[in-house]
């Protein structure tokens, strides 16, 4: 597996892991998005470091600050370097597969919070 797919992969974990913390503090605790600045502050770092790995794998010379782009602004940035550095075809497929795997863990997200929304109902 090349390492920008397992950074890609962390990306996805990391939003179950928050979705496991912050569901099982919204239902039991009353506290709501306990993970927020800190996920944040993580996908921030995967983006950055998905970006230049995926560069380095592809062989893009002039990276620049794409990779900071994206940690920042990932809806922005993300597409920047797709369109960028991979032109229209290529970039599209790329994002294509970012929205995939956006959706993928929004899916999942969505899944653990109604899982716990059903399991402290029923208490």
């Amino acid at each position: 597996m090349k390492s920008s797919h397992k950074i890609a992969l962390a990306l996805i974990i990391s939003f179950l892991v928050s979705a496991v913390i912050d569901s099982y503090f919204l239902y039991s605790r009353n506290m709501v998005d306990v993970t927020y600045f800190l996920h944040i502050a993580i996908i921030g770092v995967l983006l950055f470091m998905w970006c230049r790995a995926h560069a380095k794998e592809n062989n893009i010379k002039d990276a620049g600050g794409k990779p900071l782009f994206c940690a920042l602004l990932g809806g922005v940035g993300v597409p920047y370097y797709a369109y960028k550095c991979y032109g229209f075809k290529r970039g599209s497929i790329l994002l294509g597969k970012a929205f995939a795997a956006l959706l993928l863990a929004l899916v999942l997200v969505t899944g653990i919070d109604i899982l716990f929304e059903m399991s402290y109902a029923a208490r």
